[in-house]
């Protein structure tokens, strides 16, 4: 009988959590006056304060294997809502933006955007990523986004809570599919804690 009562609490709890969990939904408004964690999310500054076309924002970097030469661009102009944005360019090999780490506070949750646009309305799917690490950069958690950008501006908006004890950092991914001849605008990138709640 013991033995039927804690399984019975046990999965009680259980769906409890996994119920709060997939209601989690925060929005712009919870981040309205809190600070962008996301080093740079705007893609406003430079290495040393110097805007260079062919290279990359300061705070951020591309991963490709193999490396195409012209694989991204920092470009100005026609951003969501800034002067400068990154183009990526899909390419053959899969395509990832990351930013610089931030730190992480396990017992919180974080409201997450990113604003995308691409010259190709039936490509590939885009993912955005919240990426969790404990001290040693492993990979501890990690909350995933995709979506099919379109030709106009959009706002990819996805939440981020629940972490492992050992959760000390995050960075934020953007991931794009092979598929030649695609482009991709990425701007406005931010991350926001929101909530902070005890064990």
């Amino acid at each position: 009988m013991r033995l039927l009562i804690i399984c019975g609490l046990s999965l009680s709890l259980l769906l409890s959590a996994c119920f709060f969990g997939s209601t989690l939904n925060f929005t712009e408004a919870d981040a309205v006056g809190k600070p962008n964690l996301v080093p740079n999310g705007g893609f406003e500054h430079g290495i040393y304060g110097i805007y260079k076309r062919d290279t990359l924002p300061e705070h951020w970097m591309v991963l490709q294997t193999p490396r195409q030469p012209d694989a991204s661009a920092w470009e100005e102009g026609n951003g969501y809502n800034s002067a400068r944005y990154i183009r990526l360019n899909a390419g053959r090999t899969r395509l990832s933006l990351i930013s610089d780490s931030f730190d992480l506070i396990p017992q919180a949750g974080y409201y997450n955007h990113v604003w995308l646009k691409t010259d190709l309305d039936n490509g590939e799917e885009v993912e955005c990523r919240f990426i969790a690490f404990d001290v040693e950069g492993n990979t501890v958690n990690q909350f995933t986004q995709r979506v099919v950008p379109s030709a106009k501006w959009t706002r990819v908006e996805f939440n981020a809570a629940f972490f492992k004890k050992t959760a000390r950092y995050g960075r934020i991914m953007v991931v794009v599919q092979p598929q030649p001849e695609r482009r991709i605008w990425i701007d406005n990138i931010g991350s926001y804690n929101v909530l902070s709640y005890s064990d």
